[in-house]
Order: C-alpha cells, then sequence, then structure tokens
C-alpha cells in the first residue's frame, strides 16, 4: 500500500477497469499527463474575439475533441493527488479528471467508485457529452455507465447539432471549439441519459453571450437531443425582462430540425383590406413532406385561410398552395380563392418533367388579395407543363400552356393563344466529312376560348449544312438552309386557304477573325478583338403576306442585342420568314484578367441592306375587312439598321456595369437605351440601378424609367432596403417598397412599406411587420 500511495501522490493516469474474477486491475500507465487537465483545456484553443451575433462557444480539452468513442470498459482517470479507499472507491484531488472516450468529468474533486461506476464531482464541476454539450454545476453525481445522474446549480451550453460530430472526430491533437446553440441555468438537473436532462426552475436562451433579450422561464424543461425537441411547464418567455407570452404547456425546437407548431404572427395594414393579422401553423408529418396552414384576418373583407404543402420524393418534388377567402366584404360576399401546383421530376439524367398549373377565383384577385408587386402587375396568368430530353445527339423539349386572366381591365381577347401543346426538336450538328449537318424543329398547337379568331397547328423546320473553315486566328462557315413552314388551320376567316405553306432557302457566310495579345502595361491582362462579318440571302416569298397566313406569335423587333444582328429571321416569332440579303458587320472588344475572368466587353455593330424587304405583319390578326386580293404591301427600303452597342463590365469584384443603345436608322437620335449598375458586397450590402428608354417609333408606349434596389446596414443590428420604378415619362412612381429590419441575434423585426398602381392605374399601399423570437420560429403550445 505504501508504495500505491507513492505512486499516487504525483500525477499520474490510471486506468479503472471492470470487476474481472473478483479482482480490480490497477496500473499507472503514465505520467505528467496533467497538460490534459481541464485546468489547461481553455489554454489550448485560441478563441476569435466575437463578432455580432457570434454564438457562445464550448471549448472542449484535446482529450475530449481527439478521442473516438471508446468501449464503456476503459475509463481514464488523473488527478493531483489519487488515493483508493478500500477495495471500490477512489478519491481525485486536484485537477481532477475522468474520460471515458468522447466524454469527461472535470471538478477539483470526484470520488468514483468502481463497482457502480458512479462519479460524484465537487467544486468547479464541468461535464462534456459525447455529443459536445457541456454541463457545469457545483455539485454532480453521474453513472458512467448509463450516464444517469443529477446536479445542482447547474449553467448548461448546449452545442450545435451540426457540430455534434466534432466532438467525436479522431485524432485531433488541439482542443476543439464548438458553437453553442442554447444555454440554461437551473436550480438542478436530472441526466436521464447520454442526450436528456430534466432541468428545475431553468432560465433558457439562445442568444448570444452577455444577451438576455430572450429568456424562456419555466418550472421545468426537458430537453431531448434525440428528437431535438425542448418540453416546458409553466414558460413565461420574457422578452427585454419584460414577460410576453405564458403557456402552460409548450415546445420548441432546440436545434435545425423541423417541428411541428406554430410560426411567429405577422400583422400589417391595406387600404382596401384594412388590419391584417397572420398566424401560421407548421406541420412537421414526414421527413420528405411537409405542410403550413395560415389563417389570416383581413379587418374589412373577413377571415381568409391559407394552406402550402410541400414534398420529396426520390426523382422529384412538388408544392402546393390554396388561399381561400369565403364572402369577401368588399366583393359583393363572393367566395374568392387562388390555387397553384408545381412540381419537377427527373425519370433519369436524360428525361426531365415540370409543371406548373395556377388559377384564381376572379381578375380582380391579384390586385385586392396579393402583397407581391410583380404579381399585382402580371396581365396573365400563365399554366405550364414541359417535357425535357436532353440526350447526346439530340435535344427534345415539349411543353404545354394556357393562360388566365390576371387584371381587371384584361378581358378574353387580350389572352395570348394558349399552346397545346408544342414540341422543339434540336438535333445537334453532325459531322460528315468536312460537312456539318443541323436540323431544328417546331410543331405547335393554337387554340383559343375565342371560336372567332384564327387557329391551329404550325410546323417548322430549318435543316441547313455547312462547311466550317477553322484557323486559331478565326473561321469561315458557309451554310444552305431550308426553311418551312405548315398550317392546318380552324376558322381561318382572313383567308381560303386552311393549309397554307411555303419553302423558303437561305444562304449565308459566316466570317469571323480573333486577335489577341498582351496589355502593353505588363499588368497580366490580355485583350482580344473579334471581328466578325456575316452575309445572309432569303428570297422573298411573296405568299406569305396573303390573308392565308396567321399571325399567332410573331412580331417586327429592333436589335435588342448585339447578338439580335446575326440572327438568320428577322422576325420573333415563327409565323414568317422574313426575305432579305444583307451584310451584318459587328466588332466586339474584350479584356481578361490572368485567370481569365472577362473584365470588359465592347461590342458594335450595324446591318446593311443589299435590298428592299416585301414580307410584313399586318397589325391585326382579324381586321374588319380582308386585305384586297390585290394588296401589295410598301417595301422596307431602309438600306441599313440602327446601330447597336453593348457593354458589359466588371469593374472590380463587386461593381458589374451594363450598357445597351440602339441608335435610329437615321443616326440623329438614340431610340433605346438601357443601363444598369450592381454593386454586390455581401447578403446585407447591395445596390441596384437602372435607366430603361424606349422611343415611341419603336415602343407605342414610349417606355422612360427609373428601376432601383438597395439593402444597406445601419450599424450592425439594422438594415434597410428598398426597390421603386419610377416612369419619367409618366412623372409617377409604378412600384415602390421600403422595409427596415433589425437584427437583435436572439430576435428580429421587420417592417415593409409598399406602394404600387393596379389595375385600374390607382395607387394602393400597403404595411406589414414581423416579430420573430430566432430559435422560436415554431412553438407547439397546448
Amino acid at each position: 500500500m505504501s508504495n500505491f500511495m507513492r505512486l499516487a501522490r504525483r500525477p499520474c493516469l490510471w486506468n479503472l477497469g471492470r470487476w474481472n474474477r473478483g479482482r480490480w486491475s490497477i496500473g499507472a500507465l503514465a505520467a505528467g499527463s496533467l497538460a490534459l487537465a481541464h485546468g489547461a483545456a481553455a489554454a489550448a484553443a485560441e478563441v476569435v474575439a466575437p463578432a455580432h451575433c457570434q454564438a457562445g462557444q464550448i471549448i472542449l480539452p484535446a482529450a475530449i475533441a481527439g478521442a473516438p468513442l471508446a468501449s464503456p470498459a476503459m475509463y481514464e482517470a488523473a488527478a493531483d493527488r489519487v488515493e483508493l479507499v478500500g477495495e471500490q472507491t477512489i478519491n481525485l484531488q486536484g485537477d481532477a479528471q475522468i474520460l471515458h472516450g468522447a466524454r469527461g468529468i472535470y471538478a477539483d474533486a470526484i470520488t468514483y467508485n468502481r463497482d457502480t461506476t458512479a462519479a460524484q464531482a465537487r467544486g468547479d464541476v464541468i461535464l462534456y457529452t459525447a455529443g459536445g454539450d457541456e454541463i457545469r454545476a457545483d455539485e454532480l453525481e453521474l453513472h458512467m455507465d448509463s450516464h444517469t445522474g443529477r446536479g445542482a446549480g447547474v449553467q448548461i451550453k448546449i452545442a450545435d447539432r451540426a457540430a455534434d460530430a466534432a466532438s467525436t472526430s479522431a485524432q485531433n491533437t488541439t482542443a476543439a471549439q464548438l458553437p453553442a446553440r442554447a444555454r440554461a441555468s437551473a436550480e438542478s438537473a436530472q441526466i436521464l441519459s447520454e442526450r436528456r436532462l430534466r432541468l428545475k426552475q431553468v432560465a433558457l436562451t439562445n442568444c448570444p453571450p452577455d444577451n438576455e433579450d430572450v429568456v424562456l422561464r419555466a418550472k421545468e424543461i426537458n430537453i431531448n437531443r434525440e428528437t431535438g425537441v425542448g418540453v416546458a411547464k409553466a414558460l413565461r418567455v420574457y422578452f427585454k425582462q419584460t414577460p410576453i407570452f405564458y403557456f402552460p404547456y409548450l415546445t420548441f425546437p432546440i436545434d435545425d430540425r423541423r417541428k411541428t407548431g406554430f410560426l411567429f404572427p405577422r400583422a400589417g395594414y391595406d387600404e382596401d383590406s384594412g388590419a391584417i393579422i397572420a398566424a401560421p401553423y407548421y406541420f412537421n408529418l414526414a421527413p420528405n413532406y411537409d405542410a403550413t396552414l395560415t389563417p389570416r384576418i383581413l379587418s374589412k373583407r373577413g377571415a381568409q385561410l391559407g394552406a402550402r404543402l410541400r414534398y420529396l420524393n426520390a426523382d422529384g418534388g412538388g408544392e402546393a398552395r390554396i388561399a381561400w377567402l369565403p364572402s369577401d366584404d368588399q366583393f359583393d360576399e363572393r367566395d374568392r380563392y387562388a390555387l397553384r401546383y408545381q412540381y419537377a421530376h427527373a425519370f433519369n439524367a436524360d428525361w426531365h418533367a415540370s409543371l406548373d398549373w395556377q388559377r384564381i377565383s376572379d381578375r380582380f384577385y391579384l390586385r385586392d388579395l396579393d402583397s407581391d408587386i410583380e404579381s399585382a402587375a402580371t396581365s396573365h396568368l400563365p399554366s405550364r407543363a414541359a417535357m425535357n430530353y436532353f440526350g447526346a445527339h439530340m435535344h427534345l423539349h415539349m411543353d404545354a400552356h394556357t393562360y388566365d386572366i390576371a387584371r381587371p381591365e384584361n378581358t378574353p381577347d387580350d389572352l395570348p393563344l394558349d399552346i397545346l401543346p408544342r414540341v422543339n426538336l434540336r438535333v445537334l450538328p453532325q459531322k460528315i466529312g468536312a460537312l456539318e449537318f443541323d436540323l431544328t424543329g417546331e410543331y405547335t398547337n393554337f387554340h383559343h376560348s375565342d371560336a372567332a379568331r384564327a387557329q391551329g397547328a404550325r410546323l417548322r423546320t430549318n435543316a441547313g449544312v455547312s462547311l466550317p473553315l477553322r484557323k486559331p486566328y478565326g473561321e469561315l462557315r458557309p451554310r444552305i438552309a431550308l426553311h418551312t413552314l405548315d398550317y392546318r388551320l380552324q376558322h381561318n376567316d382572313m383567308g381560303d386557304d386552311d393549309s397554307p405553306a411555303v419553302r423558303v432557302p437561305a444562304y449565308s457566310v459566316d466570317g469571323r477573325l480573333f486577335l489577341d495579345r498582351a496589355m502593353p502595361d505588363a499588368s497580366a491582362m490580355h485583350q482580344s478583338l473579334e471581328a466578325r462579318l456575316l452575309y445572309l440571302r432569303i428570297p422573298t416569298r411573296r405568299k406569305q403576306n396573303e390573308n392565308d397566313f396567321p399571325v399567332f406569335d410573331t412580331g417586327n423587333s429592333s436589335a435588342s442585342s448585339f447578338a439580335h444582328l446575326f440572327r438568320e429571321n428577322r422576325f420573333i416569332g415563327g409565323d414568317r420568314i422574313g426575305d432579305t440579303e444583307q451584310i451584318a458587320a459587328g466588332i466586339t472588344h474584350r479584356i481578361h484578367n490572368a485567370n481569365g475572368a472577362q473584365r470588359l466587353r465592347l461590342s458594335l455593330g450595324q446591318i446593311f441592306y443589299l435590298r428592299d424587304r416585301e414580307i410584313e405583319l399586318r397589325e391585326e390578326n382579324f381586321p374588319a375587312e380582308k386585305f384586297p386580293t390585290n394588296y401589295q404591301p410598301t417595301p422596307t427600303r431602309t438600306d441599313q439598321s440602327a446601330v447597336v452597342g453593348e457593354m458589359v463590365a466588371s469593374l472590380n469584384k463587386r461593381w458589374q456595369v451594363r450598357g445597351f443603345a440602339r441608335w435610329g436608322e437615321d443616326k440623329a437620335e438614340l431610340d433605346a437605351l438601357r443601363w444598369s449598375a450592381e454593386y454586390h458586397k455581401n447578403a446585407r450590402r447591395k445596390f441596384g440601378l437602372g435607366y430603361t428608354y424606349e422611343d415611341a417609333r419603336v415602343d407605342a408606349n414610349a417606355t422612360e424609367q427609373i428601376d432601383a434596389s438597395w439593402r444597406q446596414p445601419l450599424g450592425a443590428a439594422w438594415q434597410w432596403y428598398g426597390k421603386t420604378s419610377y416612369s419619367t415619362r409618366a412623372h409617377q412612381m409604378q412600384a415602390a417598397e421600403v422595409g427596415v429590419d433589425f437584427n437583435g441575434c436572439c430576435w428580429a423585426v421587420r417592417a415593409a412599406a409598399r406602394r404600387y398602381l393596379d389595375g385600374a392605374g390607382a395607387h394602393k399601399k400597403r404595411f406589414m411587420i414581423t416579430f420573430e423570437l430566432a430559435g422560436l420560429g415554431r412553438l407547439g403550445a397546448r
């Protein structure tokens, strides 16, 4: 015994084994292991100075952070002084510790019973669980095998669940630092298992250290790390030391897992709807689907119910939403509703499908009840189903579109033609020797509820063969193509032929020249110059000007981009094949940095016409009278198109500027101008400014407006944001929204005011405010 005590008086590490054939085996494994004791643990990790809203930290000693989950048979103990009392009891005094794999108890003194595996710790007690939680106590009793026990004067830090694995990661040699999800203090704690606690007379918060803005105080709180749920009895929610809620029984989340319960309510005011209060309730139905039910009170209209269901499966996912307002007091006591269903599915790597279906009860719905500015400005409500195939040699796209009225001023005649269905086929270029073949085709069936409108099916194709001649400094591509256009029409009152068709060849030579050099200032920048000339000839087929050829989806269009100059068909849509003989010329200058990223692109181009164009579009699909039989269109006699310029500049990693300008054919003045500047530093600091101008010669509405959006911090916690669209021609605000957010780390408040034009041209106002307690986003009260 004297030899044992002599060894025990110096720092040592012990194995505390299980009972083995009636004897205990106690042996000294190493000396000098005190560097791993909890007194030195804090010095082993460098703590980063906390920033705004930085979570509290749990600093794990290296012996805990680097250890895997050990066999229950292996315990390790260390202390300044170790004393064996009888055969079953060991007293550890001074920087005492007992480690069990990734678990550990540190204290001034620990008494350990080898028979019951019970450890009684006193003085500056710290217990680290395998999940990384930290439990400090004045006194603690813990059964090491079952990890059950109790403590008094408890302070707890609950580790972020996402960081749990760090506490059991293999073989770290330094201390680890885990973020604390929440912290609590209690008069007493009962440890029910490794991941379950029962706290008495407890105060819990997920605010950062030294912040007590939001505190839950309860007679009892049960924390279950397995389910991620806390259960409280007789709970009071304190905000700024003032009680604001009381719940006899309440459940709340302690990690990021989804949980059934109330979301925080939203409140606001709308001119037409009055005061608005919404109280969403979230249902965590299964790991792959959930639902949200949102009762909403509109003081001038009545009670509205909204619901959303989301789900995922192995190959896709979908979302269904419904809003129902029975007996709207502001709408002749009529029931009103909105429905939307979205789904996406991947059959395999090549085949994909999607669906977006929506309906509203009336054309005033979006104006009166939808809070989104863009939705309120929608002229029609589309529904769409699509199927796509992306193969090695071809791409196939099939879709169908239907439209519903979405604004008060619209009538069924204003709706676009439904597409039921459309099939697009693109055969990727195939090489046969030096030749390259390509093919695109589209079949579309147009339908409309108005039987007086021309409708029916259209088939168009474009098959071509080219001889690409490529060199490092350029490319020359002569091409011959055949365009076909065929109709099968119904109700074609404009003409006598229900099956008009046309075949038009196209001849082109596309040439490009590439020049590249290093910048002369030795800045590791490179600049390139690309010159492009495209000769295009499409003969005139005057049959397209006859009454028989409808106009389903086609329009005249001035060049809206630099790339538009090099289109083969000058019409947007598929109902005309524009005749022309022209040369399109363009030049592009680029600057790239050493990594190849584009810093600047400048493009300038124009089309020179070698003959007049005779194919045209009638402005109306169904004029009051048919064109006379001998009708001859007036040829377009301009010798050249508008000059088009484009610019894209990345000034640095945060600033990007874009611009587009189009000078009219007489070159006297601009007929279109667009530019925008965007700044993006981070999620809290963004800025965008844009200007759009379309001359009345190009756009009958003569657009001229300024758009701006921003998000700007006002200190560490505050930020404000906004977006606005102002018509300089009409001298009025089209739409505007301004909001302010406050992030108090464990609570937040958001307020937003909107002003927008309704369908009748009147300005409407709406104000909404949301208050949120972070970490308590879903409350399950009973």
